[in-house]
């Protein structure tokens, strides 16, 4: 993240924090316990639950698979899991941030809402193998509020099944750099509807080294981060390139089996450098993308600063 990080709210779900649970139809499975790495096969397409929690031992979870239990989640049900009323303590330009491990059968849905408001949605076949660390800007609907709740559903049809939801380390959280970064232009989803993000591991203060850091890319994928002095918002292949192309400084990696990245980034110690802008993009080979080819994070328009 960029310069500082506050942290509004936590929950590594080991203990009770007060979530709820329930069904508008059929079923609710909801569960919190040790996950059971159960697995099975549906349609002729297999599905696998995580065989352990991405930080400590508990998760929240359809249907963990102890006893009477088989993994998966049943037919024609509408549940959900919803948080505590959290307090914002008036902190702005809010994110949310968990851990998931979500299979789902074509034809089902899984949401995640804040305060009512969907904030992500997907109806298409998903098989996470890995925990993904999803993260969701949610200033629009935080700013201003008192008080949140999130809210994660399932909703399936008659025809197939899966493992649904696991979840693990929710948090919400605000990121600010010296002068406030400027996240512009529109990301580009990949593989599961899942959104690319980046931020920087610290300030760009002259004389420093910090790290382009991003998130949310296909485990495993070819990545590139382009940096340049101007900005740009051009249509091509299925995304939008936010930097512009001509003269910049490109960097390619491979994505963590998390789908994670990351840049070294060196400023010089030149003082003339003080006050200057930089612009950085992160895309991502990833054929499950809308184009088949690229996601893409925002543009990130960034501050180089002296002190």
């Amino acid at each position: 993240m960029v310069g500082t990080f506050t942290r509004v709210w936590f929950d590594d779900l080991e203990t009770d924090r007060g979530w709820t649970h329930g069904m508008t139809a059929t079923q609710d499975d909801w569960q919190r316990g040790a996950p059971l790495g159960r697995s099975g096969t549906s349609g002729g397409v297999a599905w696998s639950d995580p065989a352990s929690a991405r930080s400590g031992t508990n998760v929240w979870a359809n249907d963990l698979g102890g006893t009477g239990f088989n993994g998966s989640y049943a037919n024609s049900v509408a549940n959900w899991l919803q948080s505590p009323s959290i307090a914002t303590n008036g902190a702005q330009g809010l994110q949310l941030r968990y851990a998931r491990w979500l299979t789902l059968a074509a034809g089902d849905t899984a949401r995640v809402l804040v305060n009512g408001v969907v904030v992500w949605s997907t109806s298409t076949a998903l098989r996470d193998t890995a925990w993904q660390v999803v993260t969701h800007d949610i200033a629009s609907i935080a700013n201003g509020q008192g008080q949140l709740s999130v809210r994660f559903e399932l909703t399936t049809n008659a025809t197939n099944v899966a493992g649904g939801w696991n979840l693990d380390d929710v948090e919400l959280f605000a990121a600010s750099d010296a002068a406030p970064p400027l996240f512009y232009g529109n990301a580009t989803p990949g593989t599961g509807n899942v959104t690319p993000s980046h931020g920087l591991s610290a300030s760009a203060r002259i004389g420093t080294t910090i790290s382009v850091d991003s998130a949310n890319l296909l485990p495993g994928g070819s990545v590139v981060l382009l940096l340049n002095l101007f900005p740009d918002a051009l249509p091509v292949l299925g995304f939008e390139l936010l930097v512009q192309p001509v003269g910049a400084l490109t960097a390619s990696a491979t994505a963590s089996g998390g789908g994670a990245a990351s840049w070294p980034l060196t400023v010089p110690s030149d003082p003339a450098l003080d006050n200057l802008y930089l612009y950085v993009q992160v895309l991502g080979l990833d054929a499950g993308s809308p184009g088949g080819l690229f996601s893409a994070t925002r543009g990130m328009r960034f501050r180089v600063h002296q002190n």
